[in-house]
């Protein structure tokens, strides 16, 4: 089995208590580091825009890109770097969709 992670998104911190935080992140793959190899760990890259917009419509991308920092809704909160975590967010959920797709013991 093989995990997709990136330290980086421990950078999205939505606000005290919000159950997508940085520490809840932390603490699942604190535990799985202790429990499978190292290489089951897979930094992902970045997705792009057009890799956006096969599941959003160019609308949405563009609100999100050129978000204020501030509320997006009433459950998302909008950093200077949320943009770029999302694209590295969606790569993370490719890079995991190929590594299902490959199969087990194919490197």
């Amino acid at each position: 089995m093989k995990f997709v992670y990136d330290r980086a998104c421990e950078a999205h911190v939505q606000w005290a208590g919000h159950p997508e935080r940085p520490e809840r992140v932390k603490a699942i793959v604190e535990r799985l580091a202790l429990e499978v190899p190292p290489r089951a760990f897979l930094a992902p890259g970045a997705a792009t825009k057009r890799d956006l917009m096969r599941v959003h419509d160019e609308a949405f991308v563009e609100k999100l890109r050129h978000a204020k920092e501030g509320p997006l809704d009433a459950d998302t909160f909008i950093h200077k770097g949320t943009y770029a975590l999302a694209l590295l967010s969606a790569g993370a959920a490719l890079s995991g969709a190929r590594e299902a797709v490959r199969g087990p013991g194919r490197e």
